[in-house]
């Protein structure tokens, strides 16, 4: 998931636009990847409501 982020940022960068609705969620898989690495995407949610 965050690697399809990083390219949904990476583009809207290319293309000039707006990328207030995408950096938070980036940022956030960002840290889940650094905290969790290898993880599967499904503990997203525990990593962020703190379990």
């Amino acid at each position: 998931m965050a690697k399809d982020v990083r390219l949904y940022l990476d583009e809207v960068l290319r293309l000039n636009g707006a990328r207030t609705m995408g950096a938070v969620p980036g940022s956030v898989w960002d840290a889940f990847g650094e905290a969790e690495p290898g993880a599967d995407f499904t503990r997203i949610y525990p990593f962020v409501a703190g379990d």
